[in-house]
C-alpha cells in the first residue's frame, strides 16, 4: 500500500499597485466644476467679442477656455473622473485566482482565474515574496 504524502499548501502572494480608476465626484466637486465651467463660459464670451480685432492674439486664449468648459462639463455629465488609485494585487495560488482590490475603498475591482503564465510564476519565484499562510 502506498503511503499518502501530505501536500504543502500553495502560497498567497500580495503586492501593491496603482491603477487609474473611476471615482465618484462629491457634490462640492461638482459645484466647483460648474463654477469653473460658468467662469470659463463668461471669459469665452469676452474673448469672442474682442476676436475681430485681436483674432490671432486671442486664438490660444479661446482654445484654452473651450478646453476648460469641455473638461468640466464632461465631469459634471459623467459625475466621475479617472484618478490613480493604489491597489493591491492578490495572486492566490491555492484557489488559482487573481484579484485586484482598491486600497481606498477595499472594493474588489477585478477577480478572475489565473492564467497559465501567472500560475507558472510560482515556480519562477513569486512565492519568495509570499505572505506566510496561517497555521491552523
Amino acid at each position: 500500500m502506498k503511503k499518502k504524502t501530505k501536500r504543502e499548501p500553495k502560497p498567497i502572494v500580495k503586492e501593491t499597485v496603482t491603477q487609474t480608476l473611476k471615482c465618484a465626484l462629491s457634490k462640492d466637486e461638482l459645484l466647483a466644476c460648474g463654477q469653473k465651467a460658468a467662469d470659463a463660459q463668461q471669459r469665452l464670451a469676452e474673448a469672442n467679442n474682442e476676436l475681430e480685432v485681436y483674432k490671432q492674439q486671442y486664438k490660444a486664449k479661446v482654445a484654452e477656455q473651450e478646453g476648460v468648459i469641455a473638461w468640466n462639463t464632461t465631469l459634471i455629465r459623467d459625475k466621475y473622473e479617472l484618478r490613480p488609485i493604489e491597489c493591491e494585487v492578490i495572486k492566490n495560488y491555492e484557489t488559482e485566482t487573481y484579484s485586484v482590490v482598491r486600497k481606498d475603498t477595499w472594493e474588489t475591482i477585478e477577480e478572475r482565474p489565473m492564467t497559465k503564465d501567472e500560475l507558472s510564476q510560482l515556480a519562477i519565484g513569486d512565492a519568495a515574496g509570499a505572505e506566510p499562510k496561517p497555521k491552523g
